[in-house]
């Protein structure tokens, strides 16, 4: 299956920002809360900003 994962958690606007969401199949859902870096957080924020400003969303300040 597929399954949203918030990037930098769910707290406050976290949880609706499409620039904190991603989907994962099951299997990179396990694979990224066992390894679950800084590192890895800033890369996935870096990949999904230009996806969605592709999308038509304002980019957001807070990420």
């Amino acid at each position: 299956g597929v399954s949203p994962h918030h990037i930098l958690g769910r707290v406050s606007n976290g949880l609706d920002n499409p620039y904190n969401i991603i989907f994962l199949t099951d299997l990179e859902h396990k694979d990224i809360h066992r390894h679950n870096t800084r590192e890895r957080k800033q890369a996935l924020l870096k990949y999904i900003r230009p996806i969605r400003e592709r999308m038509g969303y304002e980019s957001s300040n807070s990420f």
